[in-house]
């Protein structure tokens, strides 16, 4: 019988069969911004970043409340389109904060705009023309009246 080193035929420590245990991974997630545990920071973070409410960001990105919740608190990683929404809704934060106070964005997606032919922003988002925000973005950059 063979004295056990600690070390698995990889090399690695704590392994089974050259592979990390459920908590090491779980560990090294969160420490070296891996899956999961980076892509729920950055949910929380995104929804700080624009001073909402999860009822909000679950507007925000077409899903529901308790999947926000869950992306934020349990660790389980977003799917790809959670992901993507994500990576777009903070891109336009970024963008409409050139053109505002970020103070501001939160409370601007509930009041009704004319540009948008009276809807809300938010409202907008949901119908999923973001497009007429980024167009809005662009004239207001540019200087351009609309």
């Amino acid at each position: 019988m063979r004295k056990s080193t600690g070390k698995t035929q990889s090399g690695r420590k704590g392994s089974v069969n050259g592979r990390r245990s459920r908590r090491d991974r779980a560990t090294y997630r969160v420490v070296s911004g891996g899956t999961s545990g980076h892509k729920t920071i950055v949910a929380r973070k995104v929804r700080q970043k624009w001073g909402v409410s999860q009822k909000m960001m679950s507007r925000l990105l077409c899903t529901s409340v308790r999947q926000i919740s869950s992306i934020e608190t349990s660790g389980k990683p977003p799917g790809h389109r959670t992901q993507k929404s994500l990576k777009e809704i903070d891109r336009l934060r970024e963008g409409l904060e050139e053109v505002m106070k970020p103070d501001y964005i939160a409370e601007w997606l509930e009041i009704p705009n004319e540009g948008f032919a009276g809807l809300k922003p938010i409202e907008v988002i949901e119908r999923g023309e973001i497009d007429r925000l980024w167009q809005m973005i662009f004239f207001l950059r540019s200087g351009v009246p609309a």
